[in-house]
């Protein structure tokens, strides 16, 4: 199904006219007015906003009222898309006649009508981090997809999903799905219950929910702080073997190896070690250093770019390769770790997934990612003995806690640093 589309009633009027709004049905097509008029020569037809000119007093209203509209109309198309509802002309043509003539605030809100305004205001910039700061589109997403797994959950629970039976019988029947039907991880599980805890937290403040059932001490988020991380990190004879393969006969290899190897020097998340512009590169009288703004945090890091990431930054002029998709970058890095002869040994896991305990054995390189770069930063520096308080200054972690559960060092490299501070 297309996405929504503007037009005017005449092209070449010399008088106001009224913008329509369309989305196209296969041959067929709904066109429905917005009330709002304005002369052609002001409309930028290519653009399908009005034109910046001073003689149009509220051009930025109207340009805001239709983006929102379109946004409106585009989500609706994929909300029913998500509940596997059909939406047809007439359905569409009432959901736009509501949102255009709002009923009267005596109709309760429910809790999908409050999720899906929640993420619209989200996405558009009406619903802000601490009143702040914009959602990032990765914490977006984590919405979407909380919001598609309890629409899924609604179709078998016994009862009405809203805020009146978000109880403890709730909390137990949505887990039971979780980790019966969907097969999650617990850290997944925890996921999708503290993003729900959050909808119904921020609904509670706006005085729409009034059921508090989900701050009982048993409506808990369940850390897997018992289980073995699924994660690892990269020692630094295993990152010396890779940044010394020759990856000249596959170029695309070659630029994710090295941003990789960025990362992995560097500290950086990938949204950022991705996103190094010649302008981040700067110099003092103790030599060079990344000077960033956190994309996730949008906190300002400084890192001190050490002999590897100095000679891989010259080898691009300081204008580092264009970065992919997570997903490609994850892929092809796998790739280019499964060519490290030291990455076929064997990780021993043990985590719980649909409610059992797992324990299997993989090669390492099949666990590498764009986020084990990072991973590998802090845990070499720790293990180095770099004081714990200026690792956390790039990685950003707010506890010594945090940070320790981050890192992955061995057993028998922790009881080794633990003797070294008992000379």
């Amino acid at each position: 199904m297309a996405n929504a589309f503007y037009r005017l009633r005449t092209t070449s009027a010399k008088t106001p006219q009224l913008i329509y709004v369309g989305c196209r049905f296969g041959k067929d097509q709904l066109i429905m007015s917005t009330g709002v008029k304005v002369l052609p020569k002001h409309w930028d037809f290519e653009k399908t906003k009005v034109k910046n000119v001073t003689t149009v007093i509220n051009k930025d209203e109207i340009n805001v009222f239709l983006h929102d509209l379109k946004v409106f109309i585009n989500s609706t198309i994929e909300k029913y898309k998500l509940m596997r509802e059909p939406l047809t002309k007439q359905s569409l043509k009432e959901e736009i006649e509501d949102y255009l003539n709002p009923k009267p605030a005596e109709v309760s809100e429910t809790l999908f009508n409050y999720i899906e305004k929640f993420i619209l205001e989200a996405e558009n910039g009406k619903r802000l981090v601490d009143n702040v700061k914009r959602y990032n589109q990765g914490t977006i997403k984590r919405f979407r997809t909380t919001q598609t797994l309890l629409i899924d959950f609604s179709v078998v629970y016994s009862k009405p999903v809203d805020f009146d039976t978000i109880d403890l019988e709730f909390y137990k029947e949505y887990s039971l799905y979780m980790v019966n039907v969907k097969d999650y991880k617990t850290d997944t599980i925890a996921k999708h219950v503290r993003t729900l805890k959050t909808f119904l937290r921020e609904a509670t403040e706006e005085g729409i929910n009034t059921n508090l059932d989900y701050q009982k001490k048993a409506f808990k988020v369940v850390l897997k702080s018992n289980e073995e991380s699924t994660s690892i990190a990269l020692n630094e004879s295993e990152l010396l073997e890779m940044c010394n393969l020759d990856l000249s006969e596959t170029p695309k290899l070659e630029r994710v190896r090295d941003l990789f190897i960025i990362g992995a020097n560097t500290g950086l998340r990938f949204s950022d070690f991705t996103s190094i512009k010649p302008e981040n590169i700067r110099k003092d009288y103790d030599g060079e250093f990344i000077e960033i703004i956190q994309y996730k945090t949008k906190r300002k890091v400084i890192v001190p770019i050490n002999q590897t990431v100095k000679t891989i930054l010259y080898k691009y002029n300081n204008e580092l390769p264009k970065a992919i998709s997570n997903q490609k970058f994850n892929d092809y890095i796998k790739e280019v770790a499964k060519l490290c002869q030291s990455l076929h040994s064997l990780e021993f896991l043990s985590y719980v997934k649909g409610g059992k305990d797992v324990k299997e054995s993989v090669e390492r390189w099949k666990m590498v990612s764009s986020h084990t770069a990072r991973r590998s930063f802090a845990s070499n520096a720790y293990e180095r003995g770099t004081p714990v308080n200026a690792i956390m200054a790039i990685t950003d972690h707010k506890t010594e806690k945090s940070f320790l559960l981050y890192i992955k060092t061995s057993k028998r490299k922790q009881a080794e640093i633990f003797r070294g501070y008992q000379k």
